[in-house]
């Protein structure tokens, strides 16, 4: 697997949610194209909790609450139904794989997307929310371009969290964090350099 692969086109996604269950209710949506070398287009939207079909936990509200000003700074902001935000999410993913070709990412025509994510968790929201809303997620990212890069740290023993300097639960930041985490551990990994 390489980043320079122009046939694909990769994603780091990122969501906050209000609990860690898998009908988690979301929050907040945050994505951005990226290739070995650059960030690119993003996505960020905040979603209105569905309480419908996805249930919170009190500990995820809890611990939401014991946070700072800025990180429930998400709270305040009007939020898209979860059926308009999967769907301008949805529509993203569609204009990445047109991609023009005047910028960073090769012209795409149809190409197929990779999504990295920071668990397992937010693979099953990404394909619980999709579904909820009458979408497949398989018929924009292949389930086995679905890569959660936790199993992969833990896998290496890397402790991510020592180079963090982005704003903390944000999606769209956390997105560019991850982002920016995979390129540097793709660099060492095809140049053979390992982690301390």
């Amino acid at each position: 697997m390489k980043l320079d692969d122009k046939s694909i086109i990769n994603v780091a996604l990122d969501f906050e949610t209000l609990g860690v269950n898998s009908r988690a209710p979301i929050i907040q949506i945050g994505a951005v194209a990226f290739d070995n070398l650059a960030l690119g287009e993003t996505f960020e939207s905040p979603v209105a909790p569905d309480f419908t079909k996805r249930v919170a936990d009190m500990s995820t509200i809890c611990w939401w609450q014991d946070q700072d000003l800025e990180a429930r700074g998400v709270f305040k902001r009007k939020g898209y139904t979860q059926y308009k935000a999967v769907h301008k999410f949805s529509e993203w993913l569609a204009y990445l794989r047109t991609y023009p070709e005047d910028t960073f990412l090769t012209p795409s025509n149809g190409k197929k997307i990779r999504i990295f994510t920071w668990g397992h968790s937010d693979i099953i929201w990404l394909t619980t929310l999709f579904e909820d809303n009458g979408l497949s997620i398989e018929d924009y990212v292949p389930y086995r371009n679905l890569i959660d890069m936790r199993a992969v740290n833990q896998a290496f023993g890397i402790n991510v969290e020592q180079a963090r300097n982005a704003k903390p639960h944000d999606a769209l930041e956390d997105a560019k964090f991850l982002a920016h985490f995979t390129r540097k551990y793709f660099w060492h990994l095809h140049n053979e350099v390992y982690f301390q």
